[in-house]
């Protein structure tokens, strides 16, 4: 009898060990070294999905929070889908801009509010660390205090009547 492998774990071994080409490269170390150290970090040079690579390949070594920022919704949406290919897709969030329009503030995208309090709630709400990803336009947007939203927060309990 022939057993059938699991396409998902081949594709997982494979991408564990292409990720792992990177651990002997010097810049990977530097890339390494300067996200771990806390700083402010602008990368340059990388070809197509070089740079997420290199990212997944820093984050399986160390698991440390990273924030990413790109240049905008279109290239922060591509390297998110690249990581979720890479990693496990529960560790990388994105952080959208709540707003249809840059500098429309009437017209807010409610599911782009929705994944920003998700995002805002995993963060906070756990040690796991996580990849997010966002732009400028997401970064500056004003959020509400964790101690203003427990105040305003309340749970609804299936099966449970409140009195």
């Amino acid at each position: 009898m022939i057993k059938k492998s699991n396409p998902y774990l081949c594709q997982k071994n494979i991408i564990n060990a292409s990720l792992s080409v990177f651990d002997t490269l010097d810049s990977q170390k530097a890339i390494e070294a300067a996200f771990f150290e806390r700083r402010c970090v602008y990368i340059k040079g990388f070809v197509g999905s070089g740079f997420s690579f290199r990212i997944a390949a820093a984050f399986q070594k160390n698991h440390q929070n990273l924030l990413l920022v790109l240049d905008n919704a279109e290239q922060a949406a591509y390297f998110l889908n690249d990581l979720e290919r890479l990693l496990n897709p529960a560790d990388v969030l994105y952080f959208p801009a709540s707003y249809r329009q840059a500098y429309a503030q009437e017209t807010t995208d409610n599911a782009n509010v929705l994944l920003r309090s998700e995002v805002l709630k995993k963060i906070s709400g756990t040690k796991k660390p996580r990849i997010i990803i966002s732009y400028p336009q997401a970064i500056f947007e004003k959020i509400i205090s964790q101690h203003t939203l427990n105040k305003i927060t309340f749970k609804i309990i299936k099966n449970t009547v409140l009195h």
